[in-house]
């Protein structure tokens, strides 16, 4: 079968892979431009915690009107090992996204501006071909080839891609945050504010957040460092002592686990036709 050719070729459908698509088509109009996708759609599962800041939300796109802005916040309080509470920041502060809106968002630019974007589509393979990168994909038709003048890794932190091209993309346990987060309703929680709780006895090596998605209900979540849990066990066991203590009349509704990056930007993040972005480039 002959390769399908494109002239970029993003994997990965987050935030990241989205803006480069739309970007790269709206400032090279008429080139062809590929993002593949392996979960079925974009914008889930979530993932994170949805909270972004004002100023790095905007250089992107408009958060004024959108249906996807779960709640603005004005207020940033740290709550101490001790109790203490800290407001660190006041003002236009941030959002809280709902990233089954979001990303569909960015996707819709991105197809607007002649990006072509498939889902439950997987890059299994890739190799250099002269001045091309040859990329097997897997996808609901089966297995076929793509050759791409650029590829763009935007495939995550568990993403390979950018480690198949050679680039040393590895993460020490130590720079490795386990994470677990739950959607609360019925708590009694600021709805402008966001509140990051510190302490070992919380969350060994991160903190606890509370994430307001409106009034009574929040993303209510913590990191730990495994290296640093004493014993205390996942994170999501560090979570429910967490929620039992400050929310035990609360209603889960959602759940969420994954890895969070914590180290810097991985050392080297082009090569020779490709570029890696967002989580996979830490």
């Amino acid at each position: 079968m002959t390769p399908e050719r494109v002239d970029a070729l993003i994997v990965g459908g987050g935030p990241a892979g989205l803006i480069a698509a739309r970007e790269l088509s709206a400032r090279c109009p008429g080139a062809s431009v590929l993002l593949v996708e392996r979960d079925r759609a974009i914008g889930a599962p979530v993932r994170c915690g949805e909270g972004v800041g004002s100023a790095g939300l905007s250089e992107f796109i408009s958060p004024d009107g959108a249906d996807w802005v779960s709640r603005r916040i004005t207020r940033v309080i740290f709550r101490a090992p001790d109790g203490t509470e800290v407001r660190v920041a006041e003002g236009d502060v941030g959002y809280i996204l709902d990233r089954t809106r979001f990303e569909p968002a960015l996707a819709a630019q991105a197809a607007a501006a002649g990006a072509e974007l498939r889902v439950a589509t997987e890059a299994t393979a890739l190799a250099r071909a002269g001045d091309e990168w040859r990329v097997t994909l897997r996808g609901p038709a089966g297995e076929r080839a793509v050759r791409a003048r650029i590829l763009i890794a935007a495939d995550g932190v568990e993403g390979m891609t950018a480690r198949w091209a050679g680039l040393d993309t590895r993460v020490a346990a130590r720079e490795m945050e386990s994470c677990a987060q739950y959607v609360m309703s019925g708590i009694a929680v600021d709805p402008d504010a966001i509140c990051l709780h510190f302490g070992d006895a919380i969350a060994p090596g991160g903190y606890a957040w509370v994430f307001p998605k409106g009034v009574g209900v929040a993303n209510v979540g913590l990191g730990v460092v495994a290296l640093r849990a004493n014993g205390g066990g996942s994170a999501r066991a560090h979570l429910d002592r967490y929620v039992a203590r400050e929310f035990p009349r609360g209603v889960i509704t959602g759940m969420t686990v994954g890895g969070v990056i914590v180290q810097p930007t991985i050392k080297r993040t082009v090569a020779d036709g490709l570029l890696v972005c967002g989580d996979a480039a830490s």
